[in-house]
């Protein structure tokens, strides 16, 4: 359907007055030229489809990369009128324990720790995996860099990403670790291309950033 529903109206309006109007408000208050802010933005903010560096250029489409886009540039101008020091971090998509999202990775993991042959009915529906590849990132690596750059006040832009995987891969994974041959979720549109790859060259080189392997 072309019309949004309420939910995604709050949704968006929520991301406006948190990440826009209250994130500035919240700087106004705590920033002095001593401080240095650590800013946790996202790729998505690069748009869809394609390979994506630090040197990229944005393209937000949907309302929450937008929001993030205009704090990354409420934080830019904050730092300039003060003098204080940021590092913004640009992550990919997380996954970790305890993620009770839908989003890819914990849906397929709830689907086969849950699978019973027996009473199977129908799982999640999974858009595109033989050519659907992302790069996804480990919360135990967020937390860590976040660490890292406490204590560090150059004024930087990263991206933080794991490897690249195809979604089939994962499933693959799934399948061999669970020990189920039997598929507990639907795919449509299999062959798909859909490629968001965020490229994590300049953490890696600078600080020697090893990402965790999601299916290591």
């Amino acid at each position: 359907s072309a019309s949004k529903s309420r939910l995604e109206y709050s949704y968006e309006r929520e991301f406006i007055s948190n990440n826009v109007w209250h994130y500035n408000n919240f700087l106004s208050k705590v920033l002095k030229p001593s401080s240095h802010i650590i800013l946790l933005s996202t790729a998505d903010i690069y748009g869809k489809n394609g390979e994506f560096t630090e040197d990229s250029l944005i393209n937000p489409v949907t309302t929450y990369a937008q929001s993030k886009a205009i704090q990354e540039y409420t934080t830019l101008n904050w730092c300039k009128k003060l003098g204080c020091t940021y590092t913004i971090l640009r992550l990919s998509q997380v996954y970790g324990p305890n993620d009770t999202s839908k989003k890819i990775i914990p849906l397929v993991l709830s689907a086969f720790a849950s699978y019973n042959k027996e009473k199977f009915e129908f799982g999640p529906t999974i858009w595109g995996t033989e050519r659907t590849y992302r790069s996804w990132v480990f919360i135990k690596d967020v937390v860590e860099t976040i660490i890292l750059f406490i204590n560090i006040g150059s004024n930087s832009i990263f991206n933080l990403s794991g490897e690249v995987n195809c979604v089939q891969d994962i499933l693959n994974f799934c399948h061999g670790y669970f020990g189920i041959a039997e598929k507990p979720y639907m795919v449509e549109n299999s062959n798909r291309e859909d490629k968001i790859i965020v490229r994590h060259d300049l953490i890696s080189n600078t600080f020697d950033f090893k990402p965790t392997n999601l299916i290591a």
